[in-house]
């Protein structure tokens, strides 16, 4: 176990989080061995490995440089990596998991402080897993030759280069926490900042005056706590001030810099923050949809609703020729191309392979937006999840509502409820019936990367309430064993 530090501010906001009823757990190391496991315990695994699907082979004279070359090249963009494990024993349909803007599918593979995450856990009860990285990001690389190209305008005069550059959605540490987590405040008050040089991290509920109260989630109360790791946090590291070493940093290629924030350090170095990755997807090219409405697809996450839905579609047509269907289940910025997904399925008559579609907190459900309508559900079972500390998703609720009303029209036979984790199961949400679950406060935004702070519910049971559903409402395989696969090498 690590030591705390003894600054006094920080002992001051432990001594408020305790007297909340918070249980502030020890710094526990986030590093595997012998005795520290992630996984909670062990499974048969049938296969297992990576590869990529989709993608689109640009032409370019801007490959590695902002100087063009005399000659074209080619480089493959908007490509998809997709990992994946089959167990021995798969009892459903495999599940396709996609994480929200600024992640990566490591958000879903293990939480923050070292314990399972979603795609192992959904492996461990018989699912096979397809964990991805949307199109442009992470592992799936980005269009790195549309900002050389933007660059080498620029630097003939040319104006145009400007709209080659994106600008990239970047998360951070205080724009995570006053996002999910709590507020940026002005210390010993309950007034929010913006400025991190004055203004101190609190997490929700540390005081009854708290900007989340009461009055503004009804189904809130005062002084509940997130579920989320806020304590599992390490210290940076920087190459000069590593023991032995002999380097010095070159801050002057390295952009600004600026002040430090005011505090507290702990909050500030969660291990959570090291998930964060640009959105690059941003660098690759968007689209018209002709029954979309609006038919210009603009915006952050207009390219990953044109790349990935369609790598996803892709994805999702191959597992439902291999194992008859799969289910995708999507988070935040990812919740949208759920809705894509549809169209490009049922456009390319290949619907019937969906066999279930999750939105975790999506940025938006909307139906007209990704040009479908209730009738595109009819043999797809749909849920939508949120959390804590979030009012709900009108657009989500719309197109559940017609869904539902579609239902008791005598219309489709799949089933669909939106589900809020910290309300009573309700029947006016659901058809043909709200599943039966526990009310569950304090779960944040990032709920699959929860742990349990005091309040009883971690990650873990969250993804219990999703596969919960499924058991009840998803259709089932017949239970494949592992085959005896050919030797390939």
């Amino acid at each position: 176990m690590r030591k705390r530090s003894a600054s006094m501010l920080l002992l001051m906001v432990g001594a408020l989080l305790l007297s909340a009823g918070a249980f502030i757990s020890a710094w526990a190391t986030t590093y595997p061995s012998p005795t520290n496991r992630f996984m909670r315990d062990s499974v048969d695994i049938c296969d297992q490995g990576s590869f990529f699907v989709g993608g689109a082979l640009k032409t370019t004279r801007y490959l590695g440089s902002s100087n063009p070359s005399a000659n074209n090249s080619t480089i493959v963009v908007g490509q998809m990596y997709v990992s994946f494990q089959i167990p021995k024993k798969s009892t459903g349909y495999p599940i396709i998991m996609i994480s929200g803007g600024a992640h990566t599918g490591a958000s879903l593979e293990s939480t923050p402080n070292g314990d399972e995450g979603w795609a192992p856990y959904a492996l461990r009860n018989g699912f096979p897993v397809f964990n991805v990285d949307q199109a442009g990001r992470g592992r799936s690389g980005f269009d790195s030759s549309a900002i050389h190209e933007g660059k080498g305008r620029l630097i003939l005069n040319d104006p145009t280069g400007a709209a080659l550059i994106p600008n990239f959605l970047t998360l951070g540490p205080n724009s995570d926490w006053t996002s999910w987590f709590g507020h940026l405040v002005l210390p010993g008050t309950a007034t929010t900042t913006g400025d991190i040089t004055i203004g101190e991290l609190v997490p929700h509920g540390w005081r009854p005056d708290d900007p989340n109260s009461v009055a503004a989630i009804p189904s809130h109360g005062v002084g509940v706590m997130p579920q989320f790791p806020i304590h599992s946090s390490t210290p940076y590291l920087r190459p000069d001030q590593t023991p032995n070493s002999s380097l010095t940093l070159n801050f002057t290629n390295s952009g600004t810099w600026g002040p430090t924030p005011f505090g507290p350090t702990e909050f500030y170095n969660l291990d959570y923050y090291r998930q964060n990755v640009p959105n690059s997807e941003q660098t690759l090219p968007t689209a018209t949809c002709s029954t979309c409405n609006p038919q210009i697809l603009t915006g952050a996450f207009a390219s990953s609703q044109v790349w990935t839905s369609t790598d996803v579609a892709e994805l999702v047509k191959n597992l439902g020729q291999n194992y008859g269907g799969a289910i995708v289940v999507t988070h935040s910025q990812s919740g949208p191309i759920g809705h894509h997904l549809v169209r490009i399925l049922r456009e390319q008559n290949t619907l019937k392979y969906l066999k279930g579609l999750v939105t975790v907190e999506g940025t938006s459900c909307s139906m007209p937006a990704a040009g479908i309508n209730e009738s595109d559900f009819d043999n797809v079972p749909y849920m939508v999840l949120k959390g804590d500390y979030s009012g709900t998703n009108a657009s989500c609720t719309t197109t559940v509502n017609a869904i539902i009303a579609r239902r008791l029209a005598g219309s489709g036979t799949a089933a669909v409820e939106y589900i809020k984790l910290d309300e009573a199961p309700s029947a006016a949400n659901a058809w043909p019936q709200p599943l039966d679950r526990p009310i569950m406060q304090g779960i944040t935004h990032m709920m699959m990367d929860g742990s349990d702070e005091g309040r009883g519910y971690d990650a873990l049971d969250v993804m219990d309430v999703i596969l919960k559903w499924g058991q009840a409402h998803f259709p089932k395989p017949k239970m494949q064993n592992c085959p005896q696969g050919k030797n390939k090498g």
